[in-house]
C-alpha cells in the first residue's frame, strides 16, 4: 500500500510511535520490516537522511520538524499532522 494511501484510511486516528534505535548491526531494520507487515507505517531514518530525490528531501525535513513536536508534546499543526 502507497503511504500517501494509508494516510488517508487512517485520517483522524489517534497514531503511536516506536522508535527502534541501537548499535549497527543490532537488527533495528529488520524489526522495522517486520512491524510493517503487520501494519506499521515504516519511516526508516537511514532513508530519509541519503535520500537525493528533492521530494524526499522535503518530506524528511518537514517530518523531523513535526516529530521534535511530538516528543516535545507540543500542538502540530494541520500541516505538520499529515505526516503522522
Amino acid at each position: 500500500m502507497k503511504p500517501e494511501d494509508r494516510r488517508a484510511e487512517n485520517k483522524g486516528k489517534k497514531g503511536q510511535i516506536i522508535w527502534v534505535h541501537g548499535y549497527p548491526c543490532s537488527g533495528k531494520t529488520f524489526t522495522a520490516d517486520y512491524l510493517a507487515t503487520v501494519g506499521w507505517f515504516n519511516v526508516d531514518g537511514d532513508w530519509i537522511f541519503s535520500a537525493t530525490d528533492p521530494e524526499d528531501i522535503e518530506f524528511g525535513k518537514k517530518f523531523g520538524e513535526a516529530f521534535k513536536k511530538v516528543v516535545a508534546e507540543k500542538e502540530m499543526d494541520d500541516e505538520e499532522k499529515k505526516y503522522f
